[in-house]
């Protein structure tokens, strides 16, 4: 003898199908920057139970090409959260596009969810009374500092945000050669946990 369903288990089973075929949707959003840094905050309806791919894109001004494409990914029962990229360059327009999926559907792009410009810095600054520099030349990094007496290093990282070399100072007036992919890099000077200075290097 042919079962059939009941019909309302039928119509069950349909609307959680037809659940599960939604992607999470956008719900609000907010934003804070610097020169180098961009952390977007969201919230948004999953409409799974597994795990939100969230992916940033950042485009140069209004119409330019995608220069950052980042993925970060989420529980979906976490109904939100932040995410960060650290590989600005400053003093510089951005155009900022939201795609999200969930394990069985990709939601509409959001472009642009929002405009912004870094902000603009200077290759020197002081810090606890101590001046310093960064600046790049050729496949050479300028670093400079009247002071040594914090143990101070040098972070070079690449636009992904990997770390590619990690230098400790020994001059106050130092040379360091960087062999690496010729390349837009984000330089850091950092001493005993604290960053003293970021810059965008370039390195031919």
């Amino acid at each position: 003898m042919k079962k059939t369903l009941p019909i309302f288990l039928f119509f069950v089973l349909s609307s959680l199908a037809t659940f599960a075929q939604q992607p999470p949707l956008l719900n609000t959003f907010s934003f804070t920057h610097d020169a180098y840094n961009l952390t977007t905050c969201i919230t948004y309806t999953a409409n799974d139970t597994g795990t939100i791919t969230v992916q940033l894109q950042l485009a140069k001004d209004e119409v330019g090409n995608i220069v950052i494409d980042k993925y970060f990914y989420s529980p979906s029962d976490s109904g939100g959260g932040c995410y960060t990229i650290t590989t600005l360059e400053p003093c510089t327009n951005y155009r900022v596009t939201l795609n999200m999926s969930n394990s069985v559907a990709f939601g509409p792009v959001t472009n642009p969810l929002f405009l912004f410009k870094s902000d603009c810095v200077s290759n020197l600054t002081t810090h606890s009374g101590i001046n310093y520099g960064l600046s790049s030349y050729g496949n050479m990094v300028m670093t400079t500092a009247s002071d040594l007496s914090l143990i101070t290093s040098l972070e070079l990282y690449d636009l992904t945000g990997r770390l590619v070399k990690t230098e400790k100072l020994t001059s106050t007036n130092q040379f360091i050669l960087v062999n690496t992919t010729p390349g837009i890099y984000v330089g850091r000077l950092v001493a005993e946990g604290q960053t003293l200075l970021v810059n965008r290097l370039v390195i031919d």
